[in-house]
């Protein structure tokens, strides 16, 4: 009795699962060509359609080949079907990952970037030290410093204005003989 319950739960489980089959195939098979499916989807989702249709396929046919008491199964040319579609779901799988882990290296970028750019940016270009001294805040004017009775800097003062004329007369010459 308890063979027959086991066998009876099995079967209804297989009916089950065979109508929810039947009901996704109903569904894709509404289209008249698969082309019409899978023409709206991305690649990636057109390889993950296709490579589904291909295992439920060859499951299927599998399932077949065992409850008509085909006896080597494993030896028959869908196990080499079987074994290429898994082997394009692994890669599609691979894929995947492969696209998250860029994705999440490219967030990364972005955010270290952003970090970097709000800590460089965020600080005043003119150190805060310079602030922060008890000095007084006051600019020192160039005129302040050649008031000075240091000699020596009244003597850099002057050389350096003397620089000056110098540079400006050379520059005037040369844009007076540019626009002759």
């Amino acid at each position: 009795m308890e063979n027959v319950d086991t066998v009876q739960k099995l079967v209804n489980n297989l009916d089950v699962r065979l109508d929810n089959v039947s009901a996704s195939l109903d569904e894709i098979l509404e289209f008249k060509k698969l082309d019409d499916i899978i023409e709206k989807m991305s690649q990636l989702d057109q390889c993950k359609m296709l490579n589904s249709l291909s295992y439920i396929l060859s499951s299927l046919y599998f399932a077949y080949l065992k409850v008509n008491g085909v006896k080597d199964v494993h030896t028959h040319g869908i196990m080499s079907d079987l074994q290429r579609v898994k082997l394009y779901m692994n890669r599609v799988k691979t894929f995947e990952e492969r696209s998250r882990e860029s994705e999440v290296q490219e967030i990364q970028m972005k955010e270290s970037i952003h970090n970097n750019l709000k800590d460089s940016l965020g600080t005043p270009a003119i150190s805060s030290a310079n602030f922060n001294d008890n000095k007084q805040n006051t600019h020192i004017k160039f005129e302040n410093i050649c008031n000075t009775n240091d000699t020596n800097t009244t003597k850099i003062v002057d050389s350096i204005k003397k620089n000056t004329k110098k540079i400006r007369k050379r520059s005037q010459k040369k844009n007076v003989k540019v626009s002759k």
